[in-house]
């Protein structure tokens, strides 16, 4: 079940919706039932840089970074799968220290197995994602610098545009995005119990796009 700070939060606020969906996610096995929301973004153009950060670097990574991907943040059986599956990868380091990583799914089409749902990217197009900030380095501008190196490096590989998703209940990762020029595309709820999907995903204001709600998984497309 969800921490007391974030049931107590919920409940302050009137949010029903989400403070039942917590509860329940709590209260059944995740094969069970499934209940999240999230947020579809954009980004095309990060904004400038408001001042200089000598001291951070973002340079591509390979197979070959994997200790430095344990120091941000330690996973059980590695990174390598990623690279396997066709994912490519950047690393940020602060005055020479591992700080920050982050994945990019190439590909026309990306697919969440977690929520059941596809999402058309078209040719040029990445789906970011796996974003990890090593707490020390948090507030140093880095992640403003990530986007604004990996974007032209993109580029190069015929890229011009990023999509991902980020947790509803995040309204800090939320905002942090928007400020760095991300825009929202989507609201999503997916709900999935016992096999059966259902999903809402509702555009952002003046996206232009379409709503789509009902059983069965949802097929979005960024334009």
């Amino acid at each position: 079940m969800g921490s007391l700070s974030t049931l107590l939060r919920l409940a302050r606020d009137g949010k029903r919706d989400e403070l039942k969906a917590l509860v329940t996610r709590g209260l059944f096995p995740a094969w069970a039932f499934r209940a999240n929301e999230q947020v579809i973004v954009r980004l095309t153009r990060p904004r400038p840089l408001p001042r200089a950060l000598p001291q951070v670097a973002i340079r591509p990574a390979g197979p070959d970074d994997e200790p430095l991907f344990q120091a941000i943040r330690p996973r059980k059986g590695g990174y390598g799968v990623n690279f396997q599956r066709g994912s490519i990868a950047f690393l940020g380091e602060v005055s020479g220290e591992p700080a920050a990583f982050g994945w990019f799914e190439l590909g026309e089409r990306h697919r969440s197995r977690t929520n059941g749902y596809t999402f058309a990217l078209g040719p040029r197009a990445a789906w970011a994602w796996g974003i990890e900030i090593e707490p020390r380095f948090r507030l140093s501008g880095i992640f403003h610098k990530y986007w604004v190196e990996t974007l032209p490096a993109l580029a190069e590989r015929g890229i011009d545009e990023v999509l991902g998703s980020i947790q509803s209940d995040n309204p800090l990762s939320i905002n942090s995005h928007r400020r760095l020029g991300f825009e929202l595309l989507y609201a999503l709820r997916v709900v999935r119990a016992l096999g059966a999907t259902w999903h809402r995903a509702d555009p952002g204001e003046g996206t232009g796009l379409p709503a789509s709600r009902g059983l069965g998984p949802w097929h979005g497309a960024a334009h």
